[in-house]
This record gives structure tokens, sequence and C-alpha cells, in this order.
């Protein structure tokens, strides 16, 4: 008995002294220790893991779960839950490695809610050894969301899943745009009337009893690049410059007589005109610009006179001259050069010109005709005008019977070369 007091003195007093006197192990017993409290989506599964805190100890495990919770299992292949999900228990054993809760928490359970009453437990013939608490805290659904945009329509599709019941607001866009989360937890919206380059979008998730998600996204729409066509009209020595771009963007034409600026209309198209514009091939630039953004376009145009035409229109073979005409660029010099000399004229306003030229011979005879356009390079045109050989007549011949007799003769050629054939 002296040997029991000072061995119970030395080991201390109450449950410690207790347990060693039933042959218990030595070593110290903890609390299990699953988190106070987990974060959780209604209708989804959450997992709880907790070290069971009894090295060396013989137990059995039991679970209990929160409210608003049905329970999984436990994964050990010991355990079994109940039908109604509220409890799981597990056979008497060492439970020396950490354990993971399965549990789905219910549909209806209040967002914000701190869902309690879970516990974990060990017990040995019935009585607790080590026990702790557990609950759930019922989180709103995460916020996802896309933007895909239409570059054509200026609009961004804005897109995701979230809470049911939330309100998803879009900030970024000429004005806020909203829509409640379906049942099914994929929702979408429109965003229009979006600038060109890229929109800072703020998507927000707002559900009573939580804290609101916040997600950043940008809609890039892209600038439309600038288009350049020229065409030159001689007569008015003008170009017109038109092409496409981004509405409302400010657009600089550069050309042969400085620069000129327009605007791009709603259409997406602008034009302008450049006048006094020198003869010549003239490279012609247009710059867009929008906000910070520049583009360019290029193209060329040549302003050149009216081509210069001719042909002859008749000869007189007896005093060797010749009718010409033909057109021009209105208003320039046209100079004629041929065996006679020289000759001159003008070209009239609706373009057109004629001439005669003088000292032909028969046979051919070349004429040279040259245009010339102020400020331009000339041009030339080379002509052959044939001249037929006139026949000299006898005085008697040019009478009325002579005439009638060449007639006769060649009638009676023309017969005879006729039967010949």
């Amino acid at each position: 008995m002296t040997s029991k007091i000072a061995r119970a003195t030395l080991v201390g007093s109450g449950a410690a002294l207790a347990l060693l006197l039933a042959g218990a192990p030595t070593a110290a017993t903890a609390a299990p220790n699953p988190p106070a409290s987990t974060n959780a989506v209604q209708g989804a599964q959450t997992k709880i893991q907790f070290q069971p805190g009894i090295p060396g100890r013989s137990a059995s495990l039991i679970v209990d779960a929160p409210t608003n919770t049905r329970l999984i299992g436990v994964d050990d292949s010991t355990c079994r839950t109940n039908a109604e999900g509220t409890q799981v228990t597990c056979n008497r054993g060492q439970w020396v490695n950490r354990r993971t809760i399965t549990l789905v928490v219910a549909e209806n359970a209040p967002l914000g809610a701190d869902l309690t009453g879970g516990r974990v437990r060990f017990e040995d013939g019935g009585s607790v050894i080590a026990e702790a608490p557990f609950g759930i805290h019922v989180v709103a659904k995460q916020l996802l969301a896309n933007v895909t945009t239409d570059p054509a329509a200026r609009t961004a599709t804005v897109s995701g899943t979230g809470q049911p019941g939330a309100v998803i607001t879009v900030v970024g866009g000429p004005t806020p745009v909203n829509v409640e989360v379906p049942a099914s937890g994929v929702w979408s919206l429109t965003v229009g009337d979006l600038p060109p380059g890229s929109t800072a979008l703020t998507v927000t998730q707002s559900a009573a009893g939580v804290p609101d998600q916040v997600l950043e996204r940008s809609a890039t729409i892209p600038v439309v690049a600038p288009t350049v066509n020229a065409s030159g009209d001689p007569i008015a020595r003008t170009v017109a410059v038109s092409g496409s771009g981004e509405p409302g963007a400010t657009i600089e034409v550069s050309g042969p007589t400085g620069t000129e600026t327009t605007e791009v209309q709603s259409g997406g198209d602008w034009s302008l005109e450049l006048t006094g514009v020198p003869w010549g091939e003239h490279e012609i630039t247009a710059e867009q610009t929008i906000g910070s953004d520049k583009q360019s376009a290029s193209t060329t145009v040549t302003l050149k006179p009216l081509e210069l035409h001719a042909e002859v229109t008749s000869t007189d073979p007896q005093t060797g001259s010749a009718e010409l005409t033909g057109q021009g660029h209105p208003g320039a010099a046209i100079e004629l050069v041929g065996p006679g000399g020289t000759v001159t004229t003008e070209v009239q306003g609706n373009g057109s010109w004629t001439a005669t030229v003088q000292g032909l011979s028969a046979g051919e005879n070349a004429i040279s005709i040259t245009q010339r356009v102020t400020g331009a390079e000339p041009s030339t045109v080379d002509l052959d005008i044939v001249i037929a050989d006139t026949p000299m007549l006898h005085p008697a011949a040019a009478s009325g019977a002579g005439i009638a007799a060449l007639a006769l003769i060649g009638a009676a050629l023309m017969r005879r070369r006729h039967s010949a054939s």
C-alpha cells in the first residue's frame, strides 16, 4: 500500500491517476483540430481536414454535421454515414493520420450565415476523451467573367457564372449595365457604344448578406485603319481625295499643295478636294488621329493634260493642202510642222481644234503635231498625209467634150479589164 501511495503522489491526482491505475497509455491527450469555420457555397461539396490529436490512443470517431449541411463521409473504410447525413461513426482504432470530412451545404442555407453544431469527438467506452467543434460560413459562389468584343457593332459581351439571385453590374461603358444571375448561375450582358481602343470594365457581384465580389476586365475595340483614294481632274486642276476610317477621327491629307484637314463621318467615310494641283505624279498621304492612336495610308495620283489626237478630214491635191482636226487639252497651243512650214492653232474650250496645212506634194507628207500646256511636258503625235498624184489635162480635154471622151475611154478600159478578168 505504501508503494501505491508514493506512486500516485509522483504522478499526480484526479483523472491522470485514474488512467494510470487503469493501465491506459501515458501519452498526453489533445483535442482534434478542425478549423473553427470553413467558407462554403450553397449546394457545393466542402472538405474539412483535421488532425485527430490522440496519438497512441484507441477510440471510436464520431462526426456531427453542422446545421443546414449533409455529411457525405470521412476518408476511412471503417466510417459509416447515417441516412439523414447528420452523423458519421467510425470503428474503434488507432487515429494517427490526418482525416478529411466531406459535406454538402444546403441550397437554401442563407448567404452570410454561420452554420454551427458541427463536432468531431473521440469516445472510449461511451466516454468522450477528446472533441472539437467546427462550423461553416456560407459565402456566395465565385464570380467569373469573360469578355468578347464585336468591333463592327462596337459592343462587348461580358459573361460568366455567379451566385444565383445576385446582381451583376458592369461599369466602364457609357452607362452601367446590370443583370440578375438566374438559377443556373450562368449570366451574360452586353456593353454598347464602346470607343475605339481599350476600355476598362469593372464587374461587380452583389448579393444580400455577403460582401461584393469585384473583377477587373477590359474590352478592346480596334481602331479602324484609314484608307485613301485619289483621282485627278485635269480640266479643273484638282484632285478629289477620299477614303474610310474611324468615325470621329481627324484626317490630315498631305499632298503637292500642302495639307488639308477633315473628319471621318459617322458612316466611316471622309473626303476633301485639293485645288491648284501642278502637273505630274504626286504622293497623297492621309494621317488619321484619334486619341493617342495615329495611322496613315498613302496613294499616288498623276495629273496630266488631256491627250492629243489628230486626224485628216480632207486633202486637196490641186492646192497641195489638207484639213486636220483633233482633240486636246482646252487652251493648249497646237503646233503643226510639215513640208510647208509651221502652222499654229489653239484647242477650244470643248477640247477640239482644226488647222490647214499647205505645201504638200504628191505622195506621203510627214506632219509633226505638238500640244503645249503651261507647266506640263509637251506631247507630240506624228501623222502621214498622202496626196494623190493628179494627171495634167490638155485645155481641150478640160472642156465638156474632152471630159466625156475621157469618160468613154475610162469606161472602155474598165470594160476591157472586166472582160480580161
